[in-house]
């Protein structure tokens, strides 16, 4: 009750994974430490959040973001701001004032599939 899906991607064994929230918390680790959990806790468990906080992009290490922040500025995150924090815990801060209010992540490029791309 109360769960929402952020992202939905492919990964690979050798990917790390990132998740950012709402206080600009950013949590990345190797795609193989995040587990799937079964039963009643199904989905997975990837960040800790505080009770007013919660997750609002998910996405793949290699990914270029821009960070629109509440005081006005853009965040760009390049690979050196994204060293592996390890799964299950709070992350650490991107910035101190202010809070995500918009992430702007790439256009998911489709495959050509037409007559003229040979198979």
């Amino acid at each position: 009750d109360g769960d929402e899906c952020v992202a939905v991607y492919q990964v690979y064994a050798e990917d790390d994974v990132c998740a950012l929230t709402r206080r600009s918390r950013l949590v990345c680790c190797n795609a193989l430490d995040v587990n799937l959990l079964a039963g009643p806790g199904k989905g997975v468990t990837f960040v800790k959040l505080d009770g007013d906080d919660e997750v609002v992009a998910s996405f793949t290490a290699a990914t270029p973001v821009s960070i629109e922040k509440s005081t006005g500025g853009v965040h760009k995150l390049g690979s050196g701001d994204r060293e592996a924090t390890g799964r299950g815990g709070k992350g650490r801060p991107l910035f101190t004032r202010g809070h995500v209010e918009k992430v702007v992540l790439p256009l998911p490029t489709v495959p050509d599939f037409g007559k003229d791309n040979p198979a």
